[in-house]
């Protein structure tokens, strides 16, 4: 009865690659995402190489992923409102500049460091928020998402459940080696234990 339950044993590359193909696309989805551990730096870049189009980019989806810590979204914000104004797109720049004074409704412009047209964009969208009052619905949908949002858990959980699904399938085998006679229970294999991440 044992012999048929070790029946079927797959190479350890066929397992291997089995979970390899089964998580490639969420590894190819991982791959799309900007790595912004160092995006404020590279958009900086970007911006003093008039790259503006790359430096815009590369903000707003490290925003979008609420990969920003609350003080680093303040600045990839002043550095959006910056590179939208000189790629002369004024409003996005402005829509950008909103979401920043309401998170920080004290900041000021560096009148040393700063552009005077910066420093005058900034002054009118906040005289024309002032003028608006409360906080605009524009202002609350445009504002970034928190830290460790669900994207980051949907990848993860489709990785188990894609690893799960493979070790299902490599322990599979058919129920017993085909001739009926089995019990058709079969010993998962086992894997090694993962050390935890705290």
């Amino acid at each position: 009865m044992m012999k048929h339950a070790s029946a079927f044993r797959p190479a350890p590359c066929l397992s291997v690659l089995l979970l390899l193909l089964l998580l490639a696309p969420a590894m190819a989805r991982a791959q799309d995402q900007p790595d912004c551990t160092r995006a404020l730096a590279t958009a900086e870049d970007y911006y003093f190489t008039l790259r503006f189009g790359e430096a815009i980019q590369l903000l707003e989806q490290c925003l979008t992923q609420g990969a920003f810590s609350e003080a680093q979204q303040q600045s990839a914000y002043i550095l959006l409102s910056k590179t939208y104004l000189r790629n002369d797109q004024v409003e996005e720049a402005k829509t950008r500049l909103r979401v920043l004074l309401a998170l920080d409704p004290t900041y000021t412009p560096d009148p040393v460091q700063d552009t005077p047209s910066f420093i005058a964009l900034v002054e009118e969208t906040r005289r024309e928020m002032q003028q608006a009052g409360p906080v605009e619905p524009e202002v609350a949908q445009n504002a970034p998402p928190r830290k460790g949002g669900i994207g980051k858990w949907l990848l993860i959980g489709g990785g188990a459940l894609a690893a799960g699904t493979a070790a299902l399938l490599l322990a599979g085998g058919g129920g017993g080696g085909g001739d009926g006679g089995g019990d058709g229970v079969q010993q998962l294999p086992s894997f090694p234990s993962f050390p935890s991440g705290n």
